[in-house]
């Protein structure tokens, strides 16, 4: 009887471990400049800057909801930040942009120096599914964005994904240096 409780306990928790290799969270920074029409600049009050990207990947088919984001800004305080969220369609490469792709606008926290992205809608994760933040930024803000970054809050993600995380690695970076300027510009 002790063996047999040894040994479901044992597969169990292979099983855990096993499933737990099944939801990986990818973050990749960049700093792309979206918008290249001054006029359009001037209108929405800054260059259309995309940040990076958050990919949620999945090997299980268990069901998984995302109802919100939220990315805790390190670097000098902002007292106001404009930024939406988007959604790579799955025959796109690239981030679009488009009002059909946009999932929500955020909420900007300036006590707590806090992007909220919360959802209308719970965003049901499939295999893979990448989003893009992008930031509207004037151009007495963009010095200030680019030496600092943004952590993911681990504690707001699925459970599914908090369990294979690094928080070390939920950082989107837009430092930029003489030697990486490229890098993070393209």
């Amino acid at each position: 009887m002790k063996h047999s409780i040894a040994s479901l306990l044992m597969i169990s928790c292979l099983s855990l471990s096993a499933s737990n290799n099944d939801f990986k969270l990818i973050i990749e920074p960049c700093w792309k400049d979206l918008e290249q029409c001054v006029y359009k600049t001037k209108f929405f009050g800054g260059k259309w800057i995309l940040v990076g990207s958050i990919t949620f990947k999945k090997k299980s088919k268990e069901s998984v909801d995302l109802n919100h984001l939220y990315l805790h800004w390190i670097g000098h305080p902002m007292e106001r930040l404009v930024a939406s969220l988007y959604k790579q369609q799955s025959n796109c490469k690239d981030c679009m942009p488009l009002e059909e792709n946009l999932v929500c606008d955020g909420i900007w926290n300036a006590k707590d120096q806090l992007l909220l992205f919360k959802f209308n809608d719970p965003q049901k994760l499939g295999f893979v599914n990448r989003y893009y933040v992008v930031l509207t930024v004037p151009p007495f803000l963009e010095p200030i964005i680019q030496q600092g970054h943004f952590q993911i809050n681990p504690y707001q993600l699925p459970e599914q994904f908090k369990q294979n995380i690094d928080s070390n690695n939920l950082c989107l970076s837009l430092k930029t240096t003489d030697n990486n300027t490229e890098q993070a510009t393209t």
